[in-house]
């Protein structure tokens, strides 16, 4: 493992400029053709208004996009990150939840 040894003669500066935790939709504009949704405290966002999808916590408050890979199965995204994958088809069973996947199969 290689350590690097930092010049602790030379300053270090710091941005004092906050970034932004919310993620625009412009952010999102050369993905076509997506959906932009936010997702709510419980971590999930909401799907065709009536069923849930679950992300996670961590995204509570920021907008993530999907985008349809064909036969009800889509893309999560949160601004450039491919989050997972997650089936239509499984969201209208009412006993089984649905959470994202890493495969696609």
């Amino acid at each position: 493992m290689h350590y690097f040894k930092r010049d602790l003669n030379i300053p270090v500066k710091f941005s004092l400029k906050p970034m932004s935790s919310v993620c625009s939709n412009c952010m999102y504009s050369k993905m076509e053709p997506i959906k932009v949704m936010n997702v709510s405290q419980n971590g999930s966002v909401r799907w065709e208004s009536y069923y849930w999808v679950y992300m996670t916590r961590a995204l509570t408050g920021n907008r993530v996009a999907v985008e349809e890979i064909g036969n009800g199965i889509w893309k999560v995204f949160y601004r450039n990150v491919l989050l997972g994958y997650f089936n239509e088809k499984d969201i209208r069973e009412k006993e089984k939840s649905t959470r994202l996947s890493t495969n696609c199969v």
